[in-house]
């Protein structure tokens, strides 16, 4: 699914994330729906943002 997720445009994944959203709304979205609009999100936010912004300090 990765893969997939990389090979689609923004746009495209913004549209499925919509889709998915509304599923999760509804409650008829399974795991992999839910697993699926995760993965997409963060993808979507790493075109579209520095990921350095996303990065996590380690704590002592």
């Amino acid at each position: 699914m990765h893969h997939i997720i990389q090979d689609l445009s923004t746009p495209s994944l913004e549209r499925l994330v919509t889709l998915l959203t509304a599923r999760i709304i509804a409650g008829t979205a399974s795991h992999h729906d839910i697993e699926s609009y995760m993965r997409m999100q963060l993808e979507i936010a790493e075109r579209t943002e520095p990921f350095a912004a996303f990065s996590i300090e380690p704590r002592d």
